[in-house]
C-alpha cells in the first residue's frame, strides 16, 4: 500500500515539475505577445517601406517641370548679363525683373503644392466620414442582430418546457410552448433580415462615392426603381415573418400523442431561431471584415495626405524667400549692380526648392487618390449563409 502511495506522488510530482527545457505557461504567453509585438512592429515598417517608395519614385521623376527650368535658367541669365549692358537703365531694370519672375516661379509653385496638399486632405477627409458611416450602420447591425441570440434561447427554453411536461396536460399548455417558440422564431427572423439589411449597408458604403463615372453609371437607379425597390424589400421581409411562422405548425402535423407534436413544434422554432443566429452572425462578421478594410484604407489615405503637409510645410518659407530676394535685387542694384545679380541666382535656388516640395505634394495626393480606390474595391461577400455553410461541412 505504501509502495503504491509512493508511486503516486511520484507520478503526481513529474507533472507538477516540468522538464527540463520546458517553457513555463508565463514563458509562453510573453513570447506569444513578443511574436504579436514583432508582427506589428513588421507591419508599420512596411507601411515606412511603402512611403519610402513613393518618396523614392517621386524624386526618380523631374521635380521641376521644363518651363520652370526655362523660365529660371533665363532670369538668372539675364540678370547676370545686365550689369554689362552699355545703357545702365537697362541693368537696373533687368535685375529686379529677372527677381520678380523667379518669385512669380516660387509663387506659383507654392500655390500647386498647396492646392495638392488641400486635395490629398480633402480625400482623406472623405474617406475618413466614409468609413466612421459604415462603422456607425455595423453598430446598427450589430443592435439588431442583438435580438437573435435572445429568441433563439427562449425558443429552446420553450422546446425544453414542453419536453419537461407531461402527457397529460392540459392541451392549452402543450400548446402554450409551441406558440411562444413560434413567436420567438419570427422574431429573430425579423431580426435577422434587418441586420443583414444594415450589415450590407455598411459594407456596400463608399462604393459609388469613390467609384468612377462608368462604374456609378452601371448601378445608377431611378426615382421610380428606387421606389420599387423599396417595395420589393418590404414584401420580403414581411414573407420573411410569415415563412418563419409556417415550420412550427407543419411540424405539429406529425403523427403521435399531443405532447410529442408539441415537442416536435417547439423544437422546429428552436432550430429555425439558431439558424437565424448563425446566419445573423455570418453577414455581420463579412461586414466587420469590410468595415475594417475601409478603416484601414482610410488610415492610409490620411497617412498620405498627412505627408504632403508635411512637405507643403516648406512651401511658404521658400517662396518668402523668393520674395526677400526680389525686394533685396531692386534695393541694392541702386548700389551695386555687379552684387545684386546673386539675389535673383539665390532667388532661383529658393523656387527650384519650392518647385521640388511642390512635385512632392503631388505625388502624395495622387498616392492618396489612388488609395481612395481601395474603398471601390473592398472584398464582397462571398455567396450565402447556406453556401458558406455547404462549403464548411
Amino acid at each position: 500500500m505504501k509502495t503504491a502511495v509512493l508511486a503516486c506522488v511520484v507520478v503526481a510530482a513529474r507533472g507538477l515539475v516540468p522538464p527540463r527545457g520546458a517553457v513555463l505557461p508565463r514563458g509562453a504567453a510573453v513570447a506569444r505577445r513578443a511574436a504579436a509585438d514583432e508582427g506589428v512592429v513588421s507591419a508599420l515598417g512596411r507601411l515606412r517601406e511603402d512611403l519610402e517608395a513613393l518618396d523614392a519614385d517621386a524624386a526618380a521623376r523631374p521635380r521641376v517641370s521644363s518651363g520652370e527650368a526655362a523660365a529660371l535658367a533665363a532670369s538668372v541669365s539675364a540678370a547676370a548679363a545686365a550689369p554689362f549692358l552699355e545703357n545702365p537703365a537697362l541693368a537696373e531694370l533687368g535685375v529686379p525683373a529677372a527677381a520678380l519672375v523667379v518669385a512669380a516661379v516660387g509663387v506659383a509653385a507654392e500655390y500647386g503644392g498647396r492646392v495638392a496638399t488641400a486635395t490629398a486632405k480633402e480625400v482623406a477627409a472623405v474617406a475618413l466620414r466614409t468609413a466612421s458611416e459604415a462603422e456607425a450602420a455595423l453598430a446598427a447591425a450589430e443592435r439588431a442582430k442583438s435580438a437573435c441570440p435572445l429568441c433563439a434561447g427562449l425558443a429552446a427554453a420553450a422546446a425544453a418546457v414542453a419536453l419537461a411536461l407531461p402527457r397529460a396536460a392540459p392541451p392549452l399548455l402543450l400548446g402554450a410552448a409551441p406558440v411562444a417558440g413560434a413567436l420567438c422564431a419570427a422574431v429573430g427572423a425579423l431580426a435577422h433580415a434587418r441586420a443583414a439589411a444594415r450589415a450590407a449597408a455598411a459594407e456596400n458604403l463608399g462604393r459609388r462615392r469613390f467609384a468612377s463615372s462608368a462604374e456609378v453609371g452601371a448601378t445608377w437607379r431611378s426615382q421610380t426603381e428606387m421606389v420599387f425597390a423599396r417595395d420589393l424589400s418590404e414584401r420580403r421581409r414581411h414573407a420573411t415573418v410569415a415563412l418563419a411562422l409556417l415550420p412550427a405548425p407543419l411540424a405539429a402535423l406529425v403523427p403521435g400523442s399531443g405532447q410529442f407534436r408539441a415537442v416536435a413544434a417547439a423544437s422546429a422554432s428552436a432550430a429555425q431561431a439558431a439558424y437565424h443566429v448563425a446566419a445573423a452572425e455570418w453577414g455581420v462578421a463579412h461586414a466587420a471584415d469590410a468595415v475594417a478594410d475601409k478603416q484601414r484604407t482610410a488610415a492610409i489615405i490620411d497617412t498620405y495626405a498627412n505627408q504632403a503637409a508635411r512637405v507643403g510645410a516648406l512651401l511658404p518659407f521658400t517662396s518668402a524667400l523668393a520674395g526677400l530676394c526680389a525686394a533685396a535685387a531692386a534695393v541694392v542694384v541702386e548700389v551695386a549692380p555687379a552684387a545684386a545679380v546673386l539675389f535673383p541666382a539665390a532667388g532661383a535656388v529658393c523656387a527650384a526648392a519650392a518647385s521640388v516640395s511642390k512635385a512632392c505634394c503631388e505625388a502624395d495626393a495622387s498616392a492618396a487618390a489612388a488609395a481612395s480606390r481601395g474603398l471601390v474595391a473592398a472584398k464582397k461577400r462571398g455567396g450565402t449563409f447556406a453556401g458558406a455553410a455547404l462549403r464548411g461541412f
